[in-house]
Order: C-alpha cells, then structure tokens, then sequence
C-alpha cells in the first residue's frame, strides 16, 4: 500500500481536484526516505568499480593458470599421445 502526502492531497483538492485524483496524485509521490540519494549512488558506483577490478584480477589469474596447465599437459602428454594416433592411423 503506498503512502499518501497528506500535504499534496490537501493542496490538490484545495485548488479544486476531484478527491479521488487527488487522491491518487498524492499515492504516486515517492516518499523521500525511498529515494537513492547522490551519496547512495556514489557509494553503489564506487562498490562496482571496486569488484571489477577484483574480478579482472580473478580472469587474469585463471587464465595465467589455463595456459600453465595446457603446457603441462602437452608437455607430459604429448609425446604418449603423437605413438598412439599415429598406430591409429597406420595400423587399424
């Protein structure tokens, strides 16, 4: 249920409103403690950039660690894998 400013509500039927516009123009007014204020959304701004680093350094890392462990497995499985194609191939 949304509240009414009984202030706005006043003024509206005041000035000649029908009461249930008025009514209603004064349900549809954001009560200001709803509101995001310029610091909230600076605070919300600086949190974002804050994780997007993190996560930039998260992908940083876990490719550095893909690529390391693509060269151990070619490295160690490499030359076990090149004899067991090529008799696959040659000698079905």
């Amino acid at each position: 249920m949304s509240i009414m400013i009984a202030e706005v509500y006043k003024a509206l039927v005041e000035a000649g409103a029908p009461e249930d516009s008025a009514r209603a123009a004064a349900s549809s007014i954001p009560v200001a403690k709803d509101l995001a204020s310029k610091q909230d959304i600076a605070e919300v701004r600086q949190e974002i950039t804050s994780l997007r680093g993190e996560l930039r350094q998260e992908i940083t890392s876990l490719r550095g660690e893909v690529k390391s462990d693509l060269k151990l497995i070619k490295f160690v499985y490499g030359p076990a894998v090149l004899p067991m194609l090529t008799k696959l191939v040659f000698f079905p």
